[in-house]
């Protein structure tokens, strides 16, 4: 532990306990769970609320990323567009999760989307392009083209996968891939981020193996609290970028090309 800061070593207990906490609640009696799991109760809101702090945060990096005196070849010639974009990409995650604030302020879907969307409501991660395959039985395309399903929550797969670990991974262990992430000053998630990733998919397929058989109508509040739990990580990073650094360090800053006079 000895490599690791104190905020790193503090946002990795502290996750952990969250973590280890939220599935120990879904042990003991999943069918109960619809009390915290149903829509808009403490689970789901937990969760929209961690993507509107992490898109704060990777936001005020995008701003403090000025300090670093770096000439960024992105855009934004003085700031790295990086955590905008990231604050973008959690800022619709937010609305998403709310159905942009519909059940909030009461307004109707308009008939032509609410057609097309599972629930009715006014999102786009429930439209029926996302969500027809993955009612599917799992071993009806079989294990490798399982990955080729198009839904929303395999893309979040996808992104959190490539941003947490794969992107670290090259960088750690690749020159060549590492000096490209300098190139375009991309800021690198610490390994112990998607190492918390990985720990949440597989203590979420580990519960879920034990527990869908016996509560074939209620396990998919298990996927609830597994979702809240990666936007708690997400926290985590943001958290980390943002105090640690706060837009100067060489941990979150790859090294890049100093402004020219």
């Amino acid at each position: 532990m000895g490599k690791f800061s104190k905020t790193e070593r503090l946002l990795m207990m502290g996750l952990c306990v969250f973590i280890a906490i939220s599935y120990a609640l879904v042990l003991p009696d999943l069918r109960n769970h619809w009390r915290l799991t149903y829509e808009d109760g403490i689970v789901e809101t937990t969760g929209a609320l961690a993507f509107l702090l992490a898109s704060m945060l990777f936001t005020a990096c995008f701003f403090l990323s000025k300090k670093s005196g770096v000439h960024y070849r992105l855009i934004f010639r003085e700031r790295n567009v990086h955590f905008l974009l990231l604050g973008i990409l959690f800022f619709i995650a937010f609305g998403e999760e709310i159905s942009w604030g519909q059940r909030l302020f009461g307004w109707h879907t308009p008939e032509e989307l609410a057609s097309h969307n599972l629930q009715g409501e006014t999102n786009l991660h429930n439209l029926d392009i996302f969500v027809y395959r993955s009612e599917e039985p799992e071993n009806k395309y079989g294990f490798f083209s399982n990955f080729l399903v198009f839904s929303a929550g395999r893309l979040f797969f996808y992104f959190w996968f490539s941003f947490f670990v794969v992107i670290p991974l090259l960088h750690r262990f690749s020159a060549k891939w590492k000096g490209w992430f300098r190139a375009i000053h991309l800021p690198i998630a610490p390994l112990w981020a998607g190492t918390m990733m990985l720990a949440n998919l597989a203590i979420a397929k580990s519960v879920d193996f034990f527990v869908r058989q016996e509560y074939t109508d209620h396990y998919a509040t298990l996927d609830e609290f597994s979702e809240t739990n990666y936007a708690v990580i997400v926290v985590g990073l943001a958290v980390y970028w943002w105090w640690e650094k706060s837009g100067l360090g060489s941990k979150v800053f790859p090294a890049a090309t100093p402004k020219k006079i």
